[in-house]
């Protein structure tokens, strides 16, 4: 069986994080190590087209710039809108990814109000 990837879209407050990367050979939950944050913004992707990585970008910038000092207090985002965006960025990376055989899904932030209801959004 080829070895597939699974990718996660999700924003993180560390250093602007967006893309969580697991091969499926790993047993543990969760969403893998992260792949992808700001950090990477003046160098690139080879997960993705330029395009689309810029975008993914200017979608944390949102994240980080909602960030209250403390991180214990609730967000000034709106949530419906912030999510709709990154499903819209995860479509597109799975279509980028499609040739590849890696998988693609899409997480609610841990501070999301919704996220331990529902974590994951179906692509």
């Amino acid at each position: 069986m080829r070895n597939r990837s699974v990718y996660t879209v999700m924003a993180d407050c560390g250093v602007g994080e967006f893309l969580w990367r697991k091969d499926n050979s790993e047993r543990l939950g969760g969403v893998g190590g992260n792949q992808l944050s700001l950090m990477e913004e003046n160098i690139g992707s080879e997960d993705m087209s330029d395009a689309l990585f810029s975008d993914f970008c200017n979608w944390a910038r949102r994240y980080m710039a909602a960030l209250p000092d403390d991180v214990l207090e609730p967000m000034n985002l709106d949530w419906c809108d912030f999510n709709a965006a990154g499903v819209r960025l995860a479509r597109r990376l799975q279509k980028e990814m499609a040739p590849r055989g890696h998988l693609v899904r899409y997480s609610r932030a841990w501070n999301d109000p919704n996220h331990d209801e529902e974590p994951f959004i179906e692509l």
